[in-house]
C-alpha cells in the first residue's frame, strides 16, 4: 500500500551497499529546493518521492498527468512532473484518513506472489522475492511484474550477486519501458555491462550488472546525469544543494542508467545480474 504523504513511489525498488553505497535512492529531502522547505519543495514533489530517484521501473506515457492539489505548502501546483512512473494513489495526493476510505480507494499498489530462501534460515545461501506490482501504475501498463534472486556466495572476491527479472506489458506499444539504476560517481557502460565503483569518502565499493534482456541487438543503454542533470526529469534538472554541509559524502547520487528496448512492442522482459 502507498498511504501518500512522506511515502514514496517506489513498489519494487531495491538498493545495493556493499563497501560504500553503489545502487542508490537518489535526491535529498532537505536542501536549497523551495528555500529549504524540504516536503514542499520542487525537487521533493518531482523527483525525490518519485518512481525516477528509485532503482525501478519507468513506463512514460507523454499524455499523463499526475495530480497534486492536495500537495500543501507555498509550491503548491495542480500538476507534478510527468516522470513515466508509478501513480500517485488517492485523488490528488489526498492520503486516507480512514480504514474505510483507504479501503474503498486506490491506495493498493501491489502484492507478493512467491518468496523462499535457504536452506539456513539465519545465512541463507538464496533469498526468492516475485511480487506484482501492476497496481501502483495506472491504466498505462496491463501487467507488471519483478523478481528478485540474492545468492551468497561467501566469497571475498564476488561476495554475492543479485539477479532482477522483470515482465512489462504496456497498454500501448509505443510507451516506452525504462529500468533504472541509480548511483553517486559516473558509471562506466560498454556494450552489456555498466560499471559502479564507489571511491569516495573512504569507501571502496564495485557492482558489476550484466544486462541479458533485452538482447544486445534490442537494447539502449544510456547514462543520465552530471552537471545541470543530477535529478534530471525528460527535459527538467530539478536541482536540490545541501545547506551547511548535510550532504558531505554526496549521497545524494548524480547519475543513473537507463536500459530500454529499442523496439517499440507491448510486453518486453528485462534480466539484469549484479555482482
Amino acid at each position: 500500500y502507498n498511504f501518500i504523504n512522506h511515502q514514496h513511489h517506489d513498489a519494487g525498488a531495491f538498493q545495493i551497499y556493499y563497501r560504500g553505497p553503489l545502487a542508490i535512492d537518489a535526491g535529498m529531502y532537505s536542501g536549497t529546493s523551495g528555500g529549504g522547505k524540504g516536503y514542499n519543495s520542487p525537487h521533493n514533489k518531482n523527483y525525490f518521492k518519485r518512481t525516477i530517484a528509485h532503482n525501478s521501473l519507468l513506463i512514460y506515457d507523454p499524455d499523463e498527468v499526475f495530480k497534486t492539489i492536495g500537495y500543501g505548502g507555498k509550491f503548491k501546483t495542480e500538476f507534478a512532473e510527468n516522470d513515466g512512473g508509478q501513480r500517485l494513489p488517492g485523488d490528488g495526493w489526498f492520503a486516507p484518513k480512514t480504514l474505510d476510505d483507504l479501503l474503498s480507494k486506490d491506495y493498493k499498489t501491489g502484492k507478493v506472489l512467491a518468496q523462499g530462501f535457504g536452506p539456513d534460515y539465519i545465512q541463507p545461501d538464496y533469498t526468492y522475492l516475485k511480487g506484482d506490482i501492476t497496481e501502483a501504475y495506472s491504466s498505462k501498463v496491463k501487467e507488471v511484474k519483478r523478481s528478485f534472486v540474492f545468492l551468497n556466495f561467501d566469497n571475498e572476491y564476488i561476495p554475492a550477486s543479485l539477479i532482477v527479472f522483470d515482465k512489462i506489458i504496456s497498454s500501448n506499444p509505443k510507451f516506452r519501458k525504462y529500468w533504472l539504476l541509480h548511483s553517486i560517481e559516473e558509471p562506466e557502460v560498454t556494450e552489456s555491462e555498466i560499471i559502479i565503483t564507489r571511491t569516495k569518502n573512504g569507501d571502496s565499493g564495485k557492482l558489476i550488472n550484466t544486462v541479458l534482456l533485452p538482447g544486445a541487438d534490442n537494447s539502449v543503454i544510456t547514462a543520465v546525469g552530471g552537471p545541470g542533470k543530477e535529478f534530471w526529469v525528460f527535459g527538467e534538472n530539478y536541482e536540490n544543494e545541501p545547506i551547511g554541509g548535510r550532504d558531505p559524502a554526496g549521497e545524494r547520487g548524480k547519475w543513473r542508467i537507463e536500459i530500454s528496448p529499442s523496439a517499440s512492442v507491448e510486453e518486453d522482459y528485462f534480466l539484469n545480474v549484479m555482482q
